[in-house]
């Protein structure tokens, strides 16, 4: 695996397939931050727990690393998780 970089976008395969990802986003002290189905909010979780050893793929650097952090850092215990409409990739992406 890459060295992580802060704002780093995560993805992790969750199925033995490969077909499902999961999508968080690196904020450095091995921590992530993601949209979570279980929890149904956006949780922090350290990278263990985020990739639950499997291996993790850094999609995209966010261009402005700060602005994404802070935002995904705001976004903590808020809920609103929906598979099609607002998903953990979406969460990503909005950083």
């Amino acid at each position: 695996m890459e060295l992580l970089q802060p704002s780093d976008h995560l993805v992790v395969n969750v199925d033995v397939l490969g077909i499902t990802e999961h999508h968080g986003l690196y904020i450095g002290n091995d921590e992530v931050i993601h949209l979570c189905a279980h929890a149904k909010q956006v949780i922090l979780s350290c990278l263990a727990t985020f990739s639950d050893d499997k291996e993790i793929r850094v999609k995209r650097h966010a261009p402005y690393p700060q602005d994404a952090i802070d935002y995904a850092k705001q976004q903590v215990g808020k809920p609103g998780y929906d598979v099609a409409t607002n998903n953990c990739e979406h969460f990503v992406n909005r950083c």
